[in-house]
């Protein structure tokens, strides 16, 4: 019977190019949508900014609701369309907890300098300096100053002791430059007192940096952080920190998977349905052959084990194509 299956694809192509074109797109759909729901599973963004920093605490994305009761009890998760933000008062507490050495409140706001060659600015609270460089030494800004990243003042011809205007959230005013850092982006650091009004949430941090002190680890430091923050927010460490990051994460990942998920299970039994459909048509166009076979002897097992065959056959020439072109659109290729 497999020997009749591989002369029936090679002697008779057209009979198959249905087969074939069928499965190449089922195929297609069918990894494409799995590749979705795997990145929306799996997904992760490794940490840049906190990478210097081994614990970081950030509020928790999702709001979690909990429905039904008893045995039905049941708790969803809906990602949430602002960033939510924990409270700076956290960063006192933390940093009095043993074995830390700091804790960073992180506070970031875009900043435009109208009439002038700087490109937009992402302003920060000068303490923030620590997070990417635990051991930088510039000095802070006092309020009504600021310190500049070096390309961006290049760029813009100032230079330490200049005046510009700066427009935030929280409203506009001329600022002294005091200073320039080796940012690699362009960045604008305001005094600690001053970052909090400009971002236009005083009283909130994106995140909070921990440090720690000499000698002490990341599980250490990650217990010290949650016995201060008792709940009220997530302490992470290693690609969690990456989450905290980039905290539109949870929300991208959501809509991947439901869309994967859902859309997936559709196509594969829309795929299913014409795969079955495309080999019945085949398979009618060939009553005669199929009759001969059985006027010889051939059994009705026999004859389903000869179309199963060649279903078989087809099925990889087609998959291997379409699986490559599928993850080429994952990819963006």
């Amino acid at each position: 019977m497999n020997g009749l299956a591989r002369s029936s694809l090679r002697f008779r192509p057209a009979s198959f190019i249905g087969t074939f074109v069928a499965l190449f797109f089922a195929a297609t759909v069918v990894t494409a949508c799995g590749a979705l729901l795997q990145t929306g599973l799996t997904a992760h963004v490794p940490p840049e900014r906190y990478a210097k920093v081994p614990v970081v605490v950030a509020a928790d994305p999702e709001a979690h609701i909990t429905v039904g009761h008893g045995e039905d009890r049941d708790t969803e998760s809906q990602a949430l369309t602002d960033q939510p933000r924990p409270a700076t008062d956290l960063a006192a507490r933390i940093a009095a907890e043993p074995g830390v050495a700091a804790a960073v409140p992180d506070i970031a706001f875009p900043v435009q300098a109208p009439g002038t060659r700087l490109p937009p600015l992402t302003g920060r609270n000068a303490s923030a300096l620590l997070i990417e460089n635990p051991a930088a030494t510039t000095a802070a800004p006092h309020p009504g100053q600021v310190l500049l990243d070096r390309a961006s003042a290049r760029a813009a011809h100032l230079a330490a002791g200049d005046t510009l205007t700066l427009t935030a959230p929280g409203g506009a005013a001329a600022y002294r430059v005091a200073g320039l850092t080796g940012d690699p982006r362009p960045t604008a650091y305001f005094a600690d007192t001053a970052a909090g009004p400009l971002s236009g949430h005083p009283g909130l941090a994106d995140a909070v940096a921990v440090l720690p002190a000499p000698g002490v680890g990341t599980d250490r430091l990650k217990e010290a952080a949650e016995h201060a923050v008792g709940g009220r927010a997530e302490v992470r460490t290693g690609d969690g920190r990456g989450a905290a990051e980039q905290p539109r994460l949870a929300g991208a990942r959501e809509m991947l998977t439901a869309i994967g998920g859902s859309f997936g299970g559709v196509a594969t039994a829309t795929a299913v349905f014409v795969v079955m459909g495309t080999v019945a048509l085949a398979v009618g166009q060939r009553g005669r052959e199929i009759a001969l076979l059985r006027a010889v002897g051939a059994t009705p097992r026999q004859i389903r084990r000869t179309v199963a065959t060649e279903a078989v056959l087809v099925a990889p020439v087609a998959a291997r194509p379409a699986c490559c072109r599928a993850s080429r659109w994952a990819t963006g290729g």
